[in-house]
């Protein structure tokens, strides 16, 4: 069942989607579409985009893609220009932001390529941070106790420990949960209702993510995911109640909660462990 928003159907929503063609920003997007919020989605492929806006389209409302590589700042200014653009020209209510696109890279340190986790760090966590911050200002001045706006940012339950061979990712990841619950108080204590924020943790899903990362199609990413719709259902769920933080999926919940109790030597020696053995 399509997951509906918190805005009136009088108004003419519109969201705006990063990594939007595969996987959990997929799903969110899509979930969206059928609720009859418009939508400014991004990703890095034009021909992906334009498949999945024509898609959306048949949904009744209006999609705008918007091809373009957000570890690059540039990149960022085009994307939140062109979302804001759209929403004033076609008196459309931005109300609502979902930052999902990211990418890992498995392997110890010295093996990755340098420029790979620059540009990790910047999509990850920077690209995330930017969007945030010119989305909290502008739905603070927009959004109303009646019809709140609201962001969700996609973190991960690597954000909840260091993780060998899976370092750089992870930390980005934290990154995204710390400055999200920071800014999610923030905005509690002086937006009044107006705006949420919500950070969304899931652990591994079935979108390719561990493929993409240098992975195994049999990896665990792949045999124990969970998943994308329902992480996305949750995700909107948890949105649209306004919670900080949901962690899907009951065991992903528990592990969690296990992470931060043990010692954080022995949370460390363990997840390599794990990692040292995939392929």
């Amino acid at each position: 069942m399509p997951v509906s928003t918190a805005a009136s159907p009088r108004i003419r929503s519109l969201a705006l989607v990063t990594g939007a063609t595969s996987g959990i920003g997929r799903a969110v997007a899509e979930n969206l579409a059928h609720a009859g919020v418009n939508l400014v989605i991004n990703a890095w492929s034009a021909r992906d985009l334009e498949a999945c806006a024509e898609r959306w389209r048949a949904c009744g409302i209006e999609v705008h893609p918007v091809a373009a590589d957000l570890s690059e700042a540039r990149a960022v200014e085009h994307l939140w220009a062109s979302t804001v653009a759209l929403a004033e020209s076609r008196d459309f209510r931005f109300d609502i932001l979902v930052n999902n696109a990211g990418f890992g890279a498995f392997g110890p340190d010295a093996s990755i390529d340098e420029d790979v986790l620059v540009r990790m760090l910047r999509l990850n966590a920077e690209a995330l941070m930017r969007l945030t911050h010119r989305a909290a200002r502008r739905f603070t001045e927009t959004g109303t106790p009646s019809a709140p706006a609201r962001i969700l940012n996609i973190a991960s339950t690597a954000a909840f420990q260091s993780i060998p061979y899976f370092a750089h990712y992870a930390a980005t990841k934290a990154f995204v949960l710390s400055y999200s619950e920071a800014i999610a108080a923030e905005l509690d204590a002086s937006a009044r209702g107006r705006v949420t924020l919500t950070t969304c943790a899931p652990g591994p899903v079935r979108t390719g993510f561990g493929v993409a990362a240098g992975l195994r199609e049999d990896s665990p990413f792949d045999r124990q995911a969970m998943d994308a719709g329902g992480v996305a259902k949750e995700a909107l769920r948890a949105m649209r109640a306004g919670e900080r933080l949901v962690v899907c999926g009951g065991l992903n919940r528990f592990g969690a909660v296990l992470t931060q109790l043990a010692p954080r030597r022995l949370a460390t020696r363990i997840a390599g462990a794990l990692l040292s053995k995939m392929k």
